[in-house]
């Protein structure tokens, strides 16, 4: 008998990465993938075509996204030529390879240190950090304390002015 054969089920493409290829295809004036790299010749007129592909229009929106699946910048500034690389990527991989991008996964502020010590934070040494104490509840401020003192001193005031009035009319002789 056979051993089993592997079948490979490739994944369907990201949004993000599908319309990126979409736009590399349509647009080679605008954008140009050189084998791992995105090169944008003017990012201001790239930014006037981002609506068509995306649900936004600006470009540092495209960029945050660009960053979100491994593509660094390595040069220029506004109106300048920019060049995205992706660490890793295949020297001279086609443009398809786009397709098969997924999202960086991100560590925390820690790193690797912070990954092996299961997320907690570290002492310089390299020994974990103990837990932080949970916070007290907050405590009552002194201003709703005191709205609660003037309420009072307000009703203590009224129901006098009140029973002043109630004595005033009380003397007034009724004409019935």
């Amino acid at each position: 008998m056979d051993a089993p054969s592997t079948v490979r089920v490739a994944r369907a493409p990201v949004p993000f990465t599908k319309a990126l290829y979409k736009m590399l295809v349509d647009e080679p004036e605008s954008i140009i993938y050189d084998g791992g790299s995105l090169v944008i010749p003017n990012p201001r007129a790239l930014e006037l075509l981002l609506s068509k592909y995306f649900r936004h229009s600006r470009y540092a929106s495209f960029q945050r996204q660009l960053n979100n699946f491994g593509f660094h910048r390595q040069n220029g500034t506004a109106g300048q030529t920019t060049i995205y690389r992706r660490e890793g990527a295949a020297e001279g991989a086609p443009v398809e390879s786009i397709l098969n991008l997924r999202h960086v996964l991100r560590r925390s502020s820690g790193g690797k240190q912070n990954a092996e010590a299961g997320g907690r934070a570290q002492e310089p040494d390299g020994t974990p950090r103990p837990a932080k104490r949970p916070r007290a509840p907050r405590r009552e401020t002194a201003a709703p304390r005191a709205e609660a003192e003037n309420a009072a001193v307000f009703d203590a005031s009224a129901a006098a002015a009140l029973l002043q009035l109630k004595s005033t009319f009380a003397a007034i002789p009724s004409s019935a």
